[in-house]
Formats: structure tokens, sequence, C-alpha cells
């Protein structure tokens, strides 16, 4: 929502900072598998979690509406820097791929309800090292 408000001009940057530092503790706390199934729910964030020696390295939580704002602007992005390339075959290959992405499906399709939040995206683990990475829509 802070982010959403954001997008709109309805507030400013540092206003937008202010409100997400305000959040409680509890919005910011890992991630852990008690927490409780929500299906038919959209996704709130996507964490990012990296364990490397049993030692947790990295803990991101993006929210979700800013995946979402970054997925679109991505393909804009990237659809103009490589229409500049016309005469590479690997840049038209790229584009053609990037044109036939359809990134409101592939929200529509996290949103439709099929999946249960928490949702791991990614979740690998190597059971020699204790390394793990963990993707996850929360």
């Amino acid at each position: 929502m802070i982010l959403e408000m954001l997008q709109e001009g309805a507030i400013s940057v540092e206003e937008a900072e202010r409100l997400m530092e305000a959040l409680p503790a509890e919005e910011s706390r890992q991630l852990t598998t008690a927490a409780p199934a929500r299906a038919g729910v959209s996704p709130k964030r996507v964490v990012v979690l990296v364990t490397e020696n049993g030692k947790q390295k990295v803990n991101v939580r993006v929210p979700f509406s800013l995946v979402r704002v970054g997925l679109k602007m991505g393909k804009s992005i990237g659809a103009i820097s490589l229409k500049s390339a016309k005469d590479d075959p690997q840049a038209q290959q790229a584009l053609d791929i990037l044109n036939n992405i359809d990134v409101d499906e592939l929200l529509a399709s996290i949103d439709d309800g099929e999946i249960t939040l928490p949702y791991a995206i990614v979740d690998v683990d190597d059971e020699d090292s204790g390394d793990q990475v963990r993707v996850v829509l929360e």
C-alpha cells in the first residue's frame, strides 16, 4: 500500500521510507515454517533468504507491489535497450523473447488464488555445507 501511494504520487520517497520504517518489527521478522498458510490471498512481499555454513547471510524482503512495477518497467526498459542493437542477432532473439512475455498474465497467475502462501519459488539446500537459498512469496 505504501509503494502504491508512492507510485501514485500521493506521498514522497522520504514519507514512504518513514512509513516503511514505522512498520511493526513483527512485519520484518524472519519467515518461519510455522507461518500460517493462506490460500486465495495475493502475496504481500517476496522474501530472499540465503544461509552459508549455517549462518544467515541475506534476509531481503521486497514488497510485491514493487516487484509488479519492476517487472513491467524492466520489460519496457529491456525492450528499449535491445531495439538499439538492431544488427545484433542475439539482441533480436532476446527482444523476441522479451516481447513474448506477458507480465500481466504472469502476475494474474500468482493472484488467481491457486497458490497457498507462503509459497516457495526457489528452495535449494546443500546438506554438506549447510548452505540454503530460499525465495518465498508471503
